[in-house]
């Protein structure tokens, strides 16, 4: 997933894994011109990226989904250590 393509080929999407979930969390520093006109493209990326893992885990059978809504990113972010200038986007839990 690191190398995988991106919309603006900048790649701004970190995955960290533990073993019961996946968070999906994005560089929002706004590298590269992903930010534009105050539209956080690097949404649509990291999008991309989730995408290609989910199609990937169900080849492998993994039952989980990404969950986009439903929890509080900060209080996430601050639990798992997420970096400063990350945006935890979802959470996959299989």
């Amino acid at each position: 997933m690191r190398l995988a393509p991106s919309w603006t080929n900048t790649q701004p999407w970190r995955f960290l894994v533990s073993s019961s979930e996946v968070l999906a969390v994005a560089n929002a520093r706004g590298k590269y011109g992903n930010v534009r006109q105050g539209k956080h493209y690097y949404r649509l990326d990291v999008g991309i990226a989730m995408a290609h893992f989910f199609l990937a885990a169900r080849e492998m059978r993994w039952t989980g989904t990404w969950d986009a809504t439903g929890f509080d990113p900060a209080a996430v972010a601050k639990s798992r250590a997420v970096p400063d200038g990350y945006e935890v986007l979802a959470v996959y839990r299989r």
